[in-house]
Order: C-alpha cells, then sequence, then structure tokens
C-alpha cells in the first residue's frame, strides 16, 4: 500500500486550493433615507480652534487654555491614544505579506 509522489501531490494540490473561494463583486445594501435628511454638510471643523474660543472674556479664556495646557490627565490620555494607534499599526502590518531569506556560508579548507 504505497502511495506514490503524485498521488500524494494531487492529494495536496486538492486540499490547498480547496480553501480557496472566488467570489463575485459583491454591492453592500443601499440604506433607505428620508431625502429630507440628505442635505450638504457646511460644517467645518477647525482642530486649532477650542471651545472655548467663543466666549468673550479673555481672563476665562486664558484660565481655560493654562487648565487644558496643564492637565496631566488630558495628557496621560492623549499619549494612550497615540500609543493604542501605533500598536494598532503595528498589528494590521501582521495581515500584509511577508518575505524573509536567510542567507549561510561556509568556507572549509582541505590540507
Amino acid at each position: 500500500m504505497a502511495v506514490s509522489l503524485k498521488e500524494l501531490g494531487g492529494v495536496f494540490f486538492v486540499i490547498y486550493f480547496s480553501s480557496c473561494q472566488f467570489y463575485s463583486s459583491v454591492e453592500p445594501p443601499k440604506p433607505s433615507i428620508h431625502q429630507a435628511y440628505l442635505s450638504e454638510c457646511n460644517f467645518q471643523a477647525d482642530s486649532k480652534k477650542h471651545f472655548f474660543d467663543q466666549f468673550q472674556d479673555e481672563y476665562l479664556i486664558e484660565i481655560l487654555r493654562l487648565a487644558v495646557k496643564n492637565n496631566q490627565d488630558l495628557q496621560i490620555a492623549l499619549e494612550r491614544i497615540h500609543e493604542a494607534e501605533f500598536f494598532y499599526g503595528v498589528e494590521a502590518s501582521k495581515s500584509y505579506p511577508s518575505v524573509s531569506v536567510d542567507v549561510d556560508a561556509q568556507r572549509t579548507r582541505s590540507s
């Protein structure tokens, strides 16, 4: 009951390629949104502005700026967000294909 290399290769080929699935292009369903809710957004976000710039009191604005600048909890939270973004990028990069090459050389001299 010897198995030939061709039979083994054929079985490997069938098992390997049976896991591949080919999909046709699938379109996501279109949501049904009432026309009254569809409008252009005229809001322009400016990340440089703070919410407290709308106040008319310069003293209050300066106090709020100092509070935001010296808030260590906020700084720690921002650093944790940056750390999480970094680790997310590292984990996402694991889904990309990778290539590795090993080179080995050896020299012997016989006398």
